[in-house]
């Protein structure tokens, strides 16, 4: 049956229902959820052990929204996020973060670049993406680009972390959506 409920972590922020999140759970059982907000200073994180309980939430450094997290069955994930400056037409990027779940550690950040240009045009702010990951721990990354253009990167964990694959698009069409 159904567990007790835990609280994985309190706050007015926590508690806000447009609060996104994320959870995974890797072939043996070890789970991540993962939470952020704008009035929180990083992305925060719990994980529970296989047959154990969550620890305490975290924060990861970036402060990062709407975040993505996948892993595959031996426990290597990737947590992205979305950042915007506080520009009058804020910029955004796309960050990649590897992780190990068993190990319950994280790698550097990795720097993916503009999801959109508000340089050329001002109105691209599309935050939409998705990631995806594969048995070795390859992130796969596609966003649509101000509803003009699909986009995908990948970025692979060895021979060295953050190597990462030139972005290739996939198609262009207005209204574009990854989801």
């Amino acid at each position: 049956g159904w567990s007790e409920p835990v609280v994985l972590d309190t706050g007015p922020e926590s508690a806000d229902p447009n609060c996104p999140t994320g959870l995974v759970v890797d072939g043996s059982g070890n789970a991540m959820a993962v939470w952020a907000g704008p009035n929180l200073s990083g992305t925060r994180f719990s994980i529970r052990p296989a047959d154990g309980t969550w620890t305490t939430a975290e924060t990861h450094s970036l402060q990062g929204l709407e975040p993505r997290i996948v892993v595959n069955d031996a426990g290597l994930g990737w947590l992205a996020y979305r950042i915007s400056d506080t520009a009058a037409v804020p910029t955004r990027t796309l960050w990649l973060v590897p992780f190990s779940l068993a190990e319950g550690t994280f790698g550097s950040p990795v720097d993916l670049g503009l999801l959109a240009d508000p340089q050329r045009n001002p109105g691209d702010i599309s935050p939409l993406y998705e990631v995806g990951i594969d048995a070795s721990g390859t992130a796969l990354v596609v966003w649509a680009v101000a509803g003009r253009q699909i986009v995908a990167q990948h970025v692979s964990r060895s021979p060295a972390i953050g190597r990462i694959g030139l972005p290739h698009v996939l198609g262009s069409d207005r209204g574009a959506d990854p989801t």
